[in-house]
């Protein structure tokens, strides 16, 4: 459907979308595949992490163009709307 409604091509909406699907499916087999007790020794220290980058996209995000607020990292760009 992607390719469809970018007239043909891959470019505009269908290959960005694949690159995301083929990141994400290999992300979550090596997370499937790491051994549990992993997890549990490691759980507060992610969870430290996610509470400092969320205070980073509050302290260094932007408020543009309606409730949109965006954070830019070096090799990613998260943009994040609220509906």
């Amino acid at each position: 459907m992607l390719y469809s409604a970018g007239g043909g091509s891959l470019f505009p909406w269908a290959l960005p979308q694949i690159v995301r699907f083929i990141v994400g499916f290999a992300l979550m087999l090596f997370i499937a595949c790491t051994d549990l007790n992993w997890w549990f020794r490691n759980a507060y220290t992610i969870y430290g992490i996610s509470l400092l980058l969320l205070i980073a996209v509050e302290a260094a995000g932007f408020v543009g163009m309606g409730p949109n607020a965006g954070l830019i990292c070096i090799f990613l760009s998260c943009n994040l709307q609220k509906y």
